[in-house]
């Protein structure tokens, strides 16, 4: 709940619907990050190095999953899984498994998405607050009415506009020392607000939001980067802690060839 303020008692949300052009293209959210994890565990456990098995993996970035995973206790400090823990979370179902991991990324305190935007680095001993920037941004994204496609742009915007200081204690824009990758540049003031706060607010949309199972991202076409999303078919159950209606996918079968290739189902 939002608490201080009169403009934080306005239920209309940031932004505007999206247009069909919007969507053209849809990417509907799945449960790959279940696979993506397994995966990931599997080459942790073979001490293998990110660059090694990072195309291996569908759609969730390694330092996304390692953060998530720490979190979660599934891995140590190191990478190293834990065998009790990793024994229970496989042997979740699909649909316990995305809950487990959307739960456990909403209450985190160790997973910092800001330190994770591609374009920014990071200097100095400044501390930022992941988990209370990303319950805001949660709370504001239920205010999007569901079945809905939503322009992205305008709920940047939109927040800029309704509650622009939602990572900044006290509005301090000029304490923490990010640059840009592109130009060097720092990004202070706030006149940097699109280029930090604006981009971690699409990065946990289009990333972790869309990996966890709780948006569809639209485009204009296959090719060019989201630019709206809607909530998807799972989001109801997963906001209320509630197991979502993920079916198991089909095993299928192991096929083995006299080249010696073996192909297995992803399920």
């Amino acid at each position: 709940l939002f608490l201080g303020s009169e403009q934080n008692l306005d239920e209309t949300p940031p932004g505007h619907a999206a247009i069909s052009n919007d969507f053209l293209a849809s990417t509907l959210a799945t449960t790959q990050i279940v696979d993506d994890t397994c995966t990931f565990l599997a080459a942790q456990r073979c001490g293998m190095q990110q660059d090694q098995y990072k195309s291996w993996l569908y759609i969730t970035p390694p330092d996304f999953l390692f953060a998530l995973l720490q979190t979660c206790n599934i891995i140590d400090a190191s990478g190293m899984p834990d065998p009790q823990i990793v024994r229970t979370f496989l042997e979740y179902s699909r649909a316990e498994a995305v809950l487990f991991l959307y739960q456990n990324w909403l209450s985190s305190t160790t997973v910092n998405e800001l330190r994770l935007v591609d374009g920014l680095t990071f200097e100095g001993t400044w501390v930022n607050h992941p988990q209370s920037a990303r319950q805001t941004i949660h709370n504001l994204l239920q205010k999007v009415p569901a079945d809905t496609w939503w322009n992205l742009d305008s709920f940047i915007l939109g927040v800029k506009l309704k509650m622009p200081d939602f990572q900044r204690p006290a509005g301090d824009y000029d304490s923490w020392y990010i640059r840009s990758t592109t130009n060097g540049q720092y990004l202070r003031g706030f006149s940097s607000w699109e280029e930090v706060d604006g981009a971690l607010i699409r990065y946990l949309i289009t990333q972790p939001l869309h990996f966890l199972g709780l948006v569809d991202l639209g485009s204009p076409d296959k090719d060019a980067a989201p630019v709206a999303f809607r909530w998807s078919r799972w989001a109801t159950s997963l906001l209320k802690d509630q197991v979502p209606g993920i079916k198991e996918p089909v095993p299928g079968k192991i096929h083995l060839f006299n080249t010696g290739l073996i192909t297995i189902p992803r399920a």
